[in-house]
């Protein structure tokens, strides 16, 4: 199959002093799939804050607030997340592993207080809200 080209050549995306990437497996073995929105959008933020060993230092209270979150759903997402593998927790430390063969599957879909149920687009819209609003570095 031959490649398509790039559709704007001059903004090809390089790898610039951050550590930060998702392996394409998250999406394609279905590990997005499997995590609530709430947890998309916690492992989305501790990959982006994580170091080239995937250590974050980021305390909660600053995680949720720079998540979009109250504690009590940071907590959830990131229950959430150990139960999948994705991260593990000791203490104040947050360390993003390495994918597992495969992803656990959640039992339910996120919903809202109210019952309704919250779409992936509206977590990942909300935490890049809060980015943008809180631009500041811990």
């Amino acid at each position: 199959m031959k490649t398509p080209p790039v559709i704007d050549p001059t903004r090809i995306r390089t790898t610039e002093g951050s550590f930060a990437f998702i392996p394409h497996r998250f999406l394609r073995a279905g590990f997005w799939r499997a995590c609530s929105p709430g947890e998309l959008v916690v492992y989305f933020f501790l990959v982006l804050a994580a170091d080239r060993r995937g250590m974050s230092f980021y305390g909660r209270e600053k995680t949720a607030l720079l998540c979009g979150l109250t504690l009590q759903e940071l907590m959830k997402a990131r229950d959430g997340l150990e139960a999948k593998s994705l991260i593990v927790r000791d203490g104040p430390l947050t360390q993003v592993l390495a994918l597992p063969e495969a992803p656990v599957r959640r039992a339910a879909v996120s919903r809202h207080s109210d019952g309704k149920p919250r779409a992936v687009a509206e977590a990942l819209h909300a935490f890049t809200l809060n980015l943008i609003k809180n631009k500041r570095r811990p």
